[in-house]
């Protein structure tokens, strides 16, 4: 991780913050659960609901947006383009499965 990469990632996040929104809100997302916010940009306002696992998505792109800036990315196959970059890191993403539990009070199975 670069300075640069850091600053990248530390910026995304606060471009999150709930504060930018509300001045009476937190600076930091509610991790916990389901976050509504706006963010300003050059097309006008756009709505996103974001959860831990997106907030720490944005977050992991602007950082490797800064990697691919400064040269230093070294994963292989890295589309050329933003809306690329972004479909490619969603399929590299982790999303957890769980299994249903099925209580057995015979402890059988």
């Amino acid at each position: 991780m670069t300075d640069k990469m850091i600053v990248a990632g530390s910026n995304r996040l606060s471009e999150l913050a709930p504060a930018l929104k509300d001045p009476k809100k937190a600076l930091l997302p509610e991790f916990g659960g389901a976050l509504t916010f706006r963010l300003s940009r050059s097309d006008g306002a756009t709505r996103l609901i974001l959860d831990a696992a997106s907030v720490n998505f944005e977050i992991a792109l602007a950082v490797l947006e800064q990697a691919i800036e400064e040269g230093v990315a070294q994963a292989k196959g890295i589309p050329t383009s933003a809306g690329d970059r972004r479909k490619w890191a969603e399929e590299k993403r982790w999303v957890p499965e769980y299994l249903q539990y099925q209580y057995d009070p015979a402890g059988r199975k």
